[in-house]
């Protein structure tokens, strides 16, 4: 497991110093095996001129197996090297995803707001994958190619530096041209990058919204726009893989213009006397093995455009966050002040200038029409979102804290949460050790539970089969208050619950949350008469008080159903 450190994760030097040893490791083998491995094809040649002196038989046999040896060895350097990349690439997208998981989390919750989840889930799954891949293959590809290459070239000028000279002009042909394509490559890659997320964005909407568009008999529409979709990011991926994967072969075409003049010139040496035959063979050999890894030079430009791309894309995830600070709780003021508070998902609806206090131990319910702003107001008061006005819990100003606030804090129940795959226990706790018997009791839940073959450790599968609707919310109601926290918000939580039980679990809440200030967000008469204080949303105002001031307000007589009595 990563422990997070004040180290800039936006960085990709950060993760050479994390994985410093796999790189130590990948740069002594790699360095082995490519400085080796350009001494092949001489001592091959070497090998056929001994054969052609005719010297000592037991001496060829000798150095034929020293050679042979000798390429066991290069080649388990090469094993080790592939091995500690690999490795290195591995622990990268561990230690990104931990990293960007855990910013996630602190993230601002208006970036899941503005951002496609589509696109969140590329950046941080298929992104990160990518910069790591990439890297691997930059790193295996130095090593490789420009190593190797280099090395190549070294032993041709030894051998004849005059021919060298003349065919390396092709060589860097090659290069230029495979580093001035780039830019293409850069480009498709990107807008396959970009389609890649529209279209997870798309299958998300048709899977989730799959039985509306039955119901409104619109699902060939979607089935239409799903399939030209697909067509779009077949395109763009098959125009992606052509620049990336099938230009190599022009730029080893290039390479090999030279090998006219390499079998020209060699070729007179050996006319002349001046070279044996073996000699001719290990220059030959060479630079075919550098008109070779000149064209796959191509793969480090392209590996390093597919890294930009993908780390351009998923490194805003990874910056460091600011450290955090514990939060200073008032030990003196166990209260909630919302003081000219004015918040609004979008400009076409904003609640304006709101103000109220609750003691700890308080319960407030918030109601009003259709509309009026019940539900953006409980959001506002979570915290999560940038507000004007003051929010302050035990004295915190909760804007201030966004992204910081601790655990046991708030706890939020909106209109529709997540119930996981997982145990009943897990779905309350989400701690498999945690006691949940007196939260299902709170909630009534109890006794329909003893009656599960599991109990509490009953599997909840997705499709809920086993949960009624009316259980699904005393179970999220349960969760919501499992851990006592000091503000409990909870929007609707009653939906689909019967009034007598929602009585008896109101009871039960506000007898056994004495520690915690309770915000319920309900229209029905006999909850609100359980309340401390009720604020009742207006068209463009609000009237905060208790239950028997406000039946003094004709609109909220008329929005309980009239008779008070």
């Amino acid at each position: 497991m990563l422990k997070m450190k004040n180290l800039k994760y936006d960085k990709i030097r950060t993760y050479f110093w994390l994985n410093k040893k796999s790189f130590i490791l990948v740069t002594i083998t790699g360095i082995l095996f490519n400085t080796l491995t350009v001494l092949v094809p001489l001592i091959q040649g070497y090998l056929l001129d001994l054969y052609k002196a005719q010297n000592d038989t037991t001496y060829i046999i000798l150095f034929a197996l020293g050679f042979f040896l000798f390429v066991l060895f290069v080649q388990a350097n090469r094993f080790c090297k592939r091995y500690f990349v690999r490795d290195f690439a591995n622990r990268m997208v561990l230690q990104m995803r931990t990293v960007s998981f855990d910013n996630l989390l602190k993230c601002d919750i208006d970036e899941f707001n503005k951002t496609s989840k589509g696109d969140i889930m590329n950046k941080n799954l298929a992104d990160i994958k990518d910069s790591a891949e990439g890297v691997r293959k930059v790193l295996t590809e130095i090593y490789d190619s420009v190593i190797l290459m280099t090395g190549y070239f070294i032993s041709m000028m030894i051998l004849d530096y005059k021919t060298t000279l003349i065919v390396g002009a092709f060589i860097i042909l090659s290069i230029t041209i495979s580093n001035t394509l780039k830019k293409l490559i850069y480009k498709s890659t990107s807008e396959y990058k970009k389609t890649f997320s529209k279209s997870k964005d798309l299958t998300l909407n048709a899977l989730k919204n799959e039985v509306y568009y039955r119901g409104n008999g619109v699902s060939s529409n979607y089935y239409k726009e799903y399939e030209n979709m697909q067509n779009e990011l077949e395109k763009k991926s098959i125009k992606s893989m052509i620049f990336k994967g099938t230009l190599e072969p022009i730029y080893q075409a290039i390479a090999l213009i030279g090998l006219f003049f390499v079998v020209y010139f060699s070729g007179q040496k050996v006319i002349n006397n001046i070279w044996l035959i073996g000699t001719f063979y290990s220059y030959l050999s060479t630079y075919m093995l550098v008109s070779t890894k000149a064209s796959k030079v191509g793969k480090v430009f392209n590996a390093a455009t597919t890294l930009k791309v993908s780390w351009k894309r998923c490194s805003p995830y990874l910056k460091s966050s600011p450290i955090q600070k514990d939060i200073e709780i008032s030990k003196e003021n166990s209260s909630i002040e919302v003081k000219d508070l004015t918040f609004g998902f979008d400009k076409n609806f904003v609640l304006h200038n709101i103000s109220f206090s609750l003691d700890k131990g308080n319960s407030l319910a918030i109601c009003g029409m259709i509309h009026s702003g019940k539900s953006t107001l409980g959001a506002a008061l979570t915290g999560l979102y940038k507000y004007e006005g003051s929010v302050k819990l035990y004295g915190v100003e909760l804007k201030n804290v966004r992204n910081e606030l601790g655990e046991n804090f708030i706890s939020y129940l909106p209109s529709q949460a997540e119930i996981f795959n997982d145990t009943l226990k897990y779905n309350i706790s989400f701690n498999k050790e945690d006691d949940i018997e007196k939260d299902l009791k709170i909630v009534c839940l109890d006794q329909e539970v003893s009656l599960f073959p599991q109990k509490e450790n009953e599997i909840l599968s997705h499709s809920l089969i086993n949960l009624s609707g009316g259980q699904q919310k005393r179970l999220l109601i349960a969760r919501c208050i499992h851990n006592n926290p000091k503000l409990i918000i909870m929007d609707d939580p009653f939906n689909a619950i019967d009034i007598k039980m929602s009585e008896d679990i109101t009871d039960n809440i506000l007898n056994s949350c004495r520690n915690s200030i309770l915000i319920l967000i309900n229209n029905q008469k006999e909850i609100l008469q359980k309340t401390n204080y009720i604020l009742f949303l207006k068209n463009d105002s609000y009237i905060f008080g208790t239950y028997e001031e406000l039946s003094k307000d004709p609109q909220f007589i008329k929005m309980i159903g009239g008779d008070l009595k």
